[in-house]
């Protein structure tokens, strides 16, 4: 499916770990979709053209206007809300998709500019600043204990996953079972509710 993107800078182009997470999320079974930390809109923007009725929040102000922006262009509704992870969110929903930010510390504008330039990738994750690992780790965790519960029961969370150990360790006593997929060399965590 081909969809048009635009993004300035500030917010991030969609790669091959977010298509991955559009393909793999959208299959899901559920209507109702969440796609936290939207950035350009994409994920959310796959579900909806698979059917899916879909709320996309960001907490960047400018990336809820650009995935807006996009969406229009794509021809497709969504509701967008501007948040924190689930903190301006209410209920439960079949599926929710997230890909965390490189480094949720860094700014936007840097983020956007080292997944655009590929030397500058290297360069800067060389010296410790592009993996922000320890705050995409805590950002994760947040995520994982948020998400459970505002997953419906037969619900489905992905989850880029860059840290398969960390996940596997957050996930032990979260009433959560997972598996890992890999689409395209990048891994994918699903979780779904632990039948009790």
């Amino acid at each position: 499916m081909s969809l048009t993107i635009s993004c300035p800078i500030g917010v991030s182009p969609p790669k091959e770990d977010t298509v991955a997470l559009a393909k793999l999320s959208s299959s899901a079974k559920g209507k109702s979709f969440v796609d936290i930390g939207t950035g350009s809109g994409y994920v959310g923007i796959y579900a909806a053209k698979k059917g899916k009725g879909v709320i996309a929040t960001d907490v960047n102000l400018l990336a809820i206007k650009t995935a807006k922006k996009n969406s229009k262009a794509n021809k497709v509704e969504i509701d967008f809300v501007v948040s924190d992870l689930f903190d301006a969110l209410e209920g439960e929903f079949d599926i929710i998709a997230f890909n965390p930010p490189l480094s949720p510390s860094t700014s936007n504008f840097f983020t956007s500019l080292i997944r655009k330039i590929a030397l500058a990738r290297v360069i800067l994750g060389f010296v410790g600043f592009y993996s922000g690992k320890k705050d995409r780790l805590n950002l994760v965790r947040k995520f994982i204990d948020q998400s459970r519960r505002h997953l419906r029961s037969n619900g489905s969370i992905f989850l880029v996953a860059e840290d398969k150990e960390e996940i596997e360790r957050f996930c032990k006593d979260s009433n959560l079972d997972f598996s890992f997929t890999r689409y395209n060399n990048i891994s994918i965590a699903r979780f779904t509710a632990r039948k009790v």
